[in-house]
């Protein structure tokens, strides 16, 4: 597609004259990919390859315009300078195509991008709440346990309130009953006051002793209550402990976990890499069982030919011991030199076997 210069100088309309080179594309040419390429969108799988293509295309021309102005520039520098002025016009055009096709793929790119990454973000995201729901149903569960616990100690303080509440009334009433049998005694035993004042003596004792009793069965009762109390504590205190204990074997299992998962991994390439050695080696001896019943064959097919060799070798022998009488020396050392050359040849035709030839 590329276009000779025809010439250096031309004179237009206007009698000026411009330089006209020719480049391909031409102007009409880039009208047309302008035309064809610039509405181009990547928002589908067949648009986003329609711009990669036609991306290719434009940095095909605009590579071979500035080729052609290289082979241009090597007839002289002013020739150079028109040329350059020339093809950086048009690689002007061209990157006007090229450059919205190059931000339309980027954009394309860049949106992937940005899918890939809030999907891994929503992966981590999904974990987190994940284990995060886990750590809640968790809390919830021992948080249920504390608030049983409470309400059970909750209700033993309140029945013990009551019952002291109920011994207070029951000594109130008792007080006032014998108040009134005091009254009564009094003015019948009027004459016996001195008797009466003795019983009223042990009747206070006796109402000590009572008041003490009531004291010191109230004091037990605190004492269960501050017990209950300690024991409410300590069972928070457990609590606590057991979540503490919770997280580190939630820890703990989790790296267990990734240990295990990379035990299973080496495993699993342990194995490969045996199942390998095994296929390789069975794959070698399948090898060495098929060269084997080769070379019995072989054997096999050259077996006659070893013994016709051999047997050639023993006639050569029975030549020799019917050589010819010789009388002159030097025909005897003639003779001796063939025997001793056919002895050798008999000797490697005997010894000669099947299975050291290839």
């Amino acid at each position: 597609m590329e276009a000779a210069v025809e010439t250096p100088l031309q004179t237009n309309s206007d009698g000026q004259g411009h330089l006209l080179v020719k480049y391909s594309p031409t102007e009409a040419e880039i009208a047309r990919l302008k035309e064809v390429y610039g509405g181009l969108k990547a928002d589908s799988p067949d648009g986003y390859e329609s711009v990669r293509k036609a991306l290719a295309v434009v940095r095909t021309h605009r590579t071979g315009v500035d080729k052609r102005r290289k082979e241009l520039n090597k007839d002289a520098l002013a020739w150079q300078r028109k040329v350059n002025s020339e093809a950086d016009r048009i690689t002007e055009m061209l990157l006007e195509i090229e450059n919205p096709l190059k931000a339309e793929k980027q954009r394309v790119d860049d949106e992937q991008e940005r899918i890939a990454r809030e999907a891994v973000a929503a992966e981590k995201a999904r974990l987190e709440a994940e284990e995060r729901a886990k750590r809640e149903a968790e809390e919830a569960r021992l948080k249920a346990i504390r608030d049983a616990e409470e309400a059970r100690l909750a209700e033993e303080r309140k029945r013990l309130a009551e019952e002291r509440l109920e011994l207070e009334r029951q000594r109130r009433e008792e007080d006032a009953k014998r108040e009134a049998e005091f009254h009564v005694e009094r003015k019948r035993l009027k004459a016996q006051r001195k008797a009466q004042e003795d019983e009223d003596r042990k009747r206070r004792a006796e109402q000590e002793a009572e008041r003490q009793r009531l004291i010191a069965q109230a004091k037990e009762a605190q004492e269960k209550l501050d017990a209950e109390r300690r024991k409410l504590d300590e069972a928070r205190a457990v609590v606590e402990k057991a979540e503490r204990e919770i997280q580190e074997r939630q820890r703990k299992e989790q790296a267990a976990k990734h240990q295990e998962e990379f035990e299973a991994l080496a495993t699993k390439r342990a194995r490969e890499q045996a199942d390998r050695e095994q296929q390789e080696r069975t794959m070698a001896a399948a090898k060495k069982a098929e060269a084997d019943r080769l070379e019995a064959i072989r054997l096999a097919e050259a077996k006659p030919d070893e013994e016709k060799i051999k047997a050639f070798g023993q006639r050569i022998r029975d030549v020799l011991s019917a050589g010819p009488i010789i009388k002159t020396e030097k025909a005897r050392q003639f003779i001796a030199n063939i025997e001793t050359q056919m002895t050798v040849l008999a000797s490697k035709c005997q010894n000669w076997s099947a299975k050291g030839s290839v």
